[in-house]
């Protein structure tokens, strides 16, 4: 790969970006944001959250980077980061090169291309993490507990998991399977849809107290799609320090402890290292995506249109 930094911004422009990352004279061109609306809404729940997380020497995990917006801004607060995608993208390779021409801190990013959660335990971490990040992606996973527990396995006690999902209307606490329903999500491939409660009551399943929330007012231009957005920021805990707990979920902590993902009994009598890692946002924010602007580094902004 090339080190002149001009062919890397020839090579960046000439591919299409789903992510529009701001080099602060330049931009990357997405496919997904004309350059006239707001970039990145999807992401806007994260950032609200992530700005009211502290990161500097945090060791944080990017699951799922694509092409690295997160964990570029990560690397840029001072974390250490670790980012995964399944597939390995130029986009971010690319972009990663020339970011690490205009400040070494970038380097110490670790992107592991080819990554699948099934195969978690093969990789060579550092320690636990701090913090997890996934956007975009539960609604795309065979097992989304699966998932969920294990990221509680990953993190230690106290590390913080943002959660970002899209979610459909309901009052029960369910996953719809995306490919049998009436009106399905578009997206391949959409497997389930959850309810908000589902998801709430999923983190609770794997240990998880949630911290806050941020979802969006409305996605696009016109508020058309049959989802909403949200992101949950979660704190790994003990199962019995889980709040609002129903006897059902106690039970199940506690005389059914073991699932081939994960161990409640370990988690409850886990006296490992625990993360200083926190969270001082709201619980709840609703973003009107209009409006929403970020200090966060790296994202455009919302006026900037060139």
């Amino acid at each position: 790969m090339t080190k002149d930094v001009n062919s890397l911004i020839e090579q960046i422009n000439a591919l299409d970006y789903f992510h529009s990352i701001d080099f602060g004279d330049w931009r990357t061109k997405s496919w997904v944001y004309p350059g006239n609306v707001p970039q990145n809404t999807h992401l806007f729940s994260v950032f609200k959250l992530l700005q009211e997380i502290d990161v500097k020497n945090q060791y944080c995990l990017d699951m799922g980077t694509y092409d690295g917006l997160t964990a570029f801004i990560l690397a840029e607060l001072g974390a250490k980061v670790v980012a995964t995608c399944q597939y390995d993208r130029k986009q971010f390779r690319y972009a990663h090169e020339y970011l690490c021409h205009r400040d070494q801190k970038f380097s110490s990013i670790r992107y592991i291309p080819g990554f699948h959660i099934e195969e978690v335990q093969n990789y060579n971490f550092d320690s636990k993490f701090d913090l997890i990040i996934l956007s975009a992606a539960l609604h795309h996973m065979l097992s989304p507990l699966v998932t969920l527990t294990t990221f509680r396995k990953l993190l230690k006690e106290g590390g913080l998991l943002i959660l970002e999902v899209a979610f459909a209307d309901g009052d029960q606490p369910t996953f719809s399977l995306n490919t049998e329903v009436e009106d399905p999500v578009e997206g391949i491939p959409t497997i389930f849809i959850p309810t908000r409660s589902a998801v709430e009551g999923s983190l609770k399943f794997c240990s998880f107290e949630i911290l806050g929330a941020a979802e969006l007012d409305q996605l696009g231009k016109e508020n058309i799609n049959n989802y909403k957005r949200i992101a949950f920021v979660a704190k790994a805990v003990k199962p019995s320090s889980v709040s609002n707990r129903r006897p059902q979920l106690v039970t199940t902590h506690e005389k059914s402890p073991y699932f081939s993902h994960i161990n409640f009994r370990e988690l409850e009598n886990n006296d490992e290292e625990v993360s200083n890692i926190s969270y001082s946002g709201e619980k709840y924010t609703l973003i009107d995506i209009g409006d929403f602007e970020t200090k966060l580094p790296l994202q455009p902004n919302i006026n900037k249109t060139s």
